[in-house]
């Protein structure tokens, strides 16, 4: 009997080349892993920023001694490896053209962070939030449904679904809803929403945020 003495320098080249293609089919799925971790704690970041947010308005917090400010946070693509958090004292906005009550908080209302203009003693900074390592917002969408007109408090507003290069979200004792303001497109009315794509630095995974105008939100 013939007994073998071996592997042939084939049957290495084919072990080796085996060898090889498991471990690149295990550093890929180890990257995604590790870019889909890292995209679902910058999705958890905006998320736990607004939840602070509304906590702080609802229970009435102080702010560098201004009692009791509307908490909002601002979204900006021109920084968008990072949400600020602000203080809203004036509580009043700069109301739409067509409100023909001003006094009155409603759909129409504008809210946004201004630093320009300090509405709190002392200004109305809070914090930055800095999105975990090698993280982004990738896109922000708004969208909501058409309104027909209802002369004479308001004109016909069509739908939107669109990017945005910058939003504001806010609360406002008491109500339960989100305060949205589009940068360049006034207050995003009632039904709306907006959505919050977050990735990681080589665009491998991406989770979306989405702030509903009623006030709920979610990751998905």
């Amino acid at each position: 009997m013939k007994m073998n003495k071996g592997i042939t320098f084939v049957e290495l080249l084919v072990a080796i080349g085996i060898i090889a293609l498991i471990s690149a089919i295990s550093l890929a799925n180890t990257g995604v892993l590790s870019a889909n971790s890292k995209t679902t704690a910058a999705a958890n970041a905006i998320y736990d920023t607004m939840k602070k947010a509304r906590h702080n308005s609802v229970a009435v917090r102080e702010f560098n001694g201004n009692l009791f400010p509307s908490y909002g946070v601002e979204f900006n693509m021109a920084n968008p490896e990072k949400i600020t958090v602000y203080a809203d004292c004036l509580i009043n906005d700069i109301d739409h053209p067509s409100d023909v009550d001003p006094p009155i908080i409603n759909q129409y209302d504008e809210f946004w962070n201004n630093p320009a203009i300090d509405t709190c003693a002392g200004g109305d900074f809070v914090e930055d939030v800095i999105l975990p390592y090698n993280t982004r917002i990738k896109e922000i969408r708004s969208i909501s449904p058409a309104f027909p007109a209802a002369p004479p408090v308001s004109p016909a507003i069509p739908a939107r679904n669109q990017t945005e290069t910058e939003v504001y979200m806010e609360f406002v004792r008491p109500e339960p809803t989100i305060w949205i303001t589009l940068g360049a497109g006034g207050p995003l009315l009632e039904a709306g929403r907006v959505e919050i794509d977050v990735t990681d630095a080589g665009e491998k995974t991406t989770k979306t945020v989405i702030f509903h105008s009623t006030g709920q939100f979610e990751i998905k």
